[in-house]
């Protein structure tokens, strides 16, 4: 007897097959993952240059010699690798680069002093201009960095009694500045 095999059948069975490929376990696929580590820096709060009660006169009744100074710390940190950090600083009571404190009483009456990245208020000033603070690394952790003030005795000579104060504002920035 011969045995007849529709064309349905064939079909089916091909359906089958082909259906019982696609559902094989064990099949992977793989999906890319990345991600970019930026440059970035930043700056905090730090404490305030406290240089007190200035010495105006010496014991034999003459203006002192005697230069005053103070330091305090800033908080910095940038990314590990951030290339040339730079820290520029500007006094709210400056002229063209220069830092003085703002007599409170007065407001019209000034002293000048000059800040330093040291505690002493030694090194080499800084100023308006972005430079590479001495100590600093850009290394993805926070730092303590040093700042001082100097009064130098001829900039407070013939100073009115009175409190006098300023703002630094400190600015970090990278790269080629």
């Amino acid at each position: 007897m011969k045995t007849k095999i529709s064309k349905l059948t064939l079909a089916i069975g091909a359906l089958m097959m082909a259906g019982g490929a696609m559902a094989a376990s064990g099949d992977t696929s793989t999906v890319g993952s990345t991600a970019t580590v930026a440059a970035d820096c930043t700056v905090g709060a730090g404490s305030a240059i406290a240089l007190g009660t200035l010495e105006m006169l010496t014991t034999d009744g003459t203006q002192t010699s005697t230069n005053t100074s103070a330091g305090a710390t800033f908080p910095a940190i940038c990314t590990n690798g951030t290339t040339s950090p730079k820290f520029a600083y500007a006094s709210a009571n400056g002229v063209t680069g220069s830092f003085r404190l703002i007599g409170g009483t007065t407001a019209t009456e000034f002293i000048t002093y000059t800040p330093y990245p040291s505690s002493d208020g030694t090194g080499t000033a800084v100023s308006g201009t972005a430079a590479a603070h001495p100590s600093f690394t850009a290394n993805g952790v926070s730092q303590s960095l040093d700042l001082s003030a100097k009064i130098l005795a001829t900039d407070k000579a013939k100073k009115s009694v009175q409190s006098y104060s300023d703002t630094i504002t400190i600015t970090v920035s990278f790269g080629t500045v």
